[in-house]
């Protein structure tokens, strides 16, 4: 058995579809390690937040979507370790979960994020 060091975050780890990788969120990246091997493959960098949801993109099998405390959504390659695109749907909204969406006859994907939600002060 091979242990994976590093800071594990609160996320539970996410497997890709044919189980060879494991995506694990440590603090402000996610690490791909290759689950035969124990190998860290790539390390997913570019959030300033701790990384609060993975999914992977059910129309590309090489992409996984993340979200942050720093309010953004990154897709990843995460073959190549870069990052594609990065949206800030909520600006100053923590995204605390991310989840992707896809029909078949469509041919665009639905995000859907759950926020932290912050009441409004009460006056005194």
């Amino acid at each position: 058995m091979n242990r994976l060091g590093g800071f594990l975050g609160e996320l539970p780890p996410l497997f890709s579809p044919d189980s060879r990788l494991l995506f694990v969120s440590c603090g402000e990246t996610v690490r791909v390690y290759g689950v035969q091997s124990g190998e860290l493959l790539q390390t997913l960098v570019g959030h300033t937040g701790t990384v609060t949801s993975m999914a992977l993109n059910p129309r590309n099998s090489l992409q996984l979507f993340t979200s942050s405390r720093d309010s953004t959504v990154r897709l990843w390659d995460y073959s190549e370790g870069k990052c594609l695109e990065t949206a800030t749907p909520l600006p100053g909204r923590q995204i605390r979960r991310l989840f992707v969406a896809s029909t078949a006859r469509s041919k665009s994907l639905s995000l859907i994020l759950v926020t932290k939600h912050y009441p409004p002060k009460q006056e005194r």
